[in-house]
């Protein structure tokens, strides 16, 4: 049984890493773009500066700007979908699994600065698992 819940904890972990990772990507993505609509409006500005730039030319500049940031939204919009989708997720495996029940309440007992005698009462997790538990939510 112990190993089962092992293997749902570390699957969960897993998951998040690979959320993590997605999201990490999915932001870099959206940096690209932003970097890309910063260096537009710095060309508008220089072509601004240099009073030789046509209307036509602005309006081109500022239909491909309005494209980027368009772009950039519907992504960003995407990014939270999924990101949404993915919580909900977890949220349903977490609500299921009386593991994760137990290490959610040991979470919010160490968040809250409860003693870690008082954790082992509530939750019957072992000391050295809630001594891991409280050292990695006071390196947050």
């Amino acid at each position: 049984m112990e190993q089962i819940e092992t293997i749902i904890l570390i699957s969960i972990i897993l998951l998040c890493l690979v959320l993590s990772i997605v999201a990490i990507l999915l932001i870099s993505k959206t940096r690209t773009q932003l970097m890309r609509s910063i260096g537009l409006i710095n060309d508008l500005h220089e072509h601004l500066k240099s009073k030789d730039v046509s209307l036509e030319q602005l309006e081109l500049l500022g239909e491909e700007l309005n494209q980027n940031m368009a772009s950039q939204a519907l992504e960003i919009e995407k990014v939270k979908l999924e990101v949404n989708d993915i919580m909900h997720s977890i949220d349903k495996l977490s609500a299921n699994d009386p593991v994760i029940k137990m290490y959610t309440k040991a979470t919010k007992m160490v968040d809250a600065g409860e003693s870690v005698d008082d954790i082992i009462a509530a939750c019957g997790l072992p000391r050295a698992e809630i001594d891991v538990l409280v050292s990695m939510r006071k390196k947050k």
